[in-house]
């Protein structure tokens, strides 16, 4: 687990009295829709929104897998509904508005990852 989980769940712990009791691995499954990704399940957003600062967008419907093979490259927690991404870093939110929306940005990150990509 990484560092960047373990200081989401010491902040959850400080704001959420309910949270205190549970350990780092009962968090990250409560929290993440799989215990090694950033992906939020429904409780986890609810939690986060509440400390963190949001920045939500819409979805188009020509969303593809590939696009979601995208996302798990995002290095903050994200929540993802059938219309909406949300997430809770500003400089993703940024480049996201940079690139032309969620499609491009995402179109962008998984052309990238395939270019990164060592042959063998």
């Amino acid at each position: 687990m990484g560092p960047l989980k373990k200081a989401i769940f010491t902040e959850i712990r400080n704001k959420h009295e309910k949270a205190t009791p549970l350990d780092d691995n009962q968090l990250n499954c409560l929290l993440f829709h799989h215990p090694d990704g950033l992906r939020l399940s429904l409780t986890g957003f609810i939690v986060i929104k509440a400390i963190f600062t949001a920045y939500s967008f819409e979805i188009p419907d020509t969303l593809k897998s590939r696009h979601q093979l995208a996302m798990a490259q995002f290095t903050y927690p994200y929540f993802l509904t059938p219309r909406r991404l949300i997430l809770f870093s500003d400089m993703d939110a940024m480049t996201i508005k940079l690139s032309g929306g969620v499609e491009q940005y995402l179109e962008n990150s998984y052309q990238s990852s395939l270019c990164n990509r060592q042959p063998g």
